[in-house]
């Protein structure tokens, strides 16, 4: 995500969702962004498994934001 997407979420969390599911929302999407970075990096450094660890842990990030935003609805 690029740094203006990450700031339209932030701005749309904090205007429609109650705080406390805002603030598990930008917590796992700044969780699934590190991890981006992160895996990014493990796969230009050509460590295959690393990046493999860190794709199972962006997707859980992911499928945990989605059942927040999911559980609110």
């Amino acid at each position: 995500m690029e740094v203006g997407a990450a700031v339209v979420v932030v701005i749309m969390v904090q205007v429609t969702l109650p705080q406390e599911v805002g603030e598990v929302a930008i917590s796992e999407e700044a969780e699934v962004e590190l991890v981006r970075t992160a895996k990014e990096q493990a796969i230009k450094d050509q460590d295959f498994e690393g990046a493999a660890q860190l794709r199972d842990r962006e997707k859980q990030a992911k499928e945990k934001l989605e059942r927040v935003l999911a559980e609110w609805k």
